[in-house]
């Protein structure tokens, strides 16, 4: 949904935002040239006194919302931000090949207890364990 500031106010992410928010978040932004989203994000939850009912503030609504004036042309927001190197590095998948050999022994003990690792792989740490197991034999 395209939104205009003609449109405003607006209900955006649980909050209704009116035109004097949007100066106020366009000169937020302008006061802090070097501030990150999530930094901005923050602030804003800070300043607007934007929280949960458990006290913490509302930072994801509130990036939301600066996204969703963003993409509309109504604020300009700092470039996304990229890993410490500039680059996006893609996640290379672990390699069976590298895995040391196991001997027929230990096959057959891990073929026998397939069944019973099955009910753990809905844990993080176990589905690991599980999977390199699995992969090996």
């Amino acid at each position: 949904m395209r939104i205009r500031e003609e449109d405003l106010p607006l209900r955006l992410v649980g909050r209704i935002v009116r035109p004097g928010d949007l100066e106020f978040l366009r000169s937020l932004i302008a006061e802090n040239p070097g501030a990150s989203r999530n930094q901005l994000a923050h602030e804003v939850c800070r300043l607007w006194s934007w929280n949960k009912p458990n006290g913490t503030p509302r930072g994801v609504s509130a990036k939301l919302l600066l996204l969703k004036l963003h993409d509309s042309g109504l604020l300009k927001l700092p470039p996304e931000p990229q890993n410490r190197r500039g680059v996006k590095r893609p996640r290379t998948p672990s390699n069976p090949a590298h895995y040391p050999k196991l001997t027929p022994t230990v096959k057959k003990q891990v073929r026998s207890i397939r069944t019973q690792l099955s009910h753990l792989t809905n844990r993080p740490n176990y589905a690991v364990l599980a999977n390199n197991l699995f992969l090996r034999t």
